[in-house]
């Protein structure tokens, strides 16, 4: 049975929380991280902080575990 949009969507926001928390974890700090995602995409930091605040405060209400 396929997935409804709506599961692939939680998979997939859920994995890119994952990552963000396993690279601030090595020792990346966010600073770089929004630095780098500023530099590939040209978009405001600003823009950039608010995507990842909304994505730790998703992986929240869910609590869906990764995959």
């Amino acid at each position: 049975m396929s997935k409804t949009v709506a599961e692939v969507m939680v998979e997939q926001l859920t994995k890119i929380a994952s990552a963000l928390d396993y690279l601030q974890k090595v020792g990346l700090p966010r600073d770089i991280i929004i630095l780098y995602i500023q530099k590939k995409t040209r978009l405001s930091q600003r823009d950039i902080i608010a995507v990842l605040d909304a994505l730790k405060e998703f992986q929240k209400q869910i609590k869906v575990p990764a995959p």
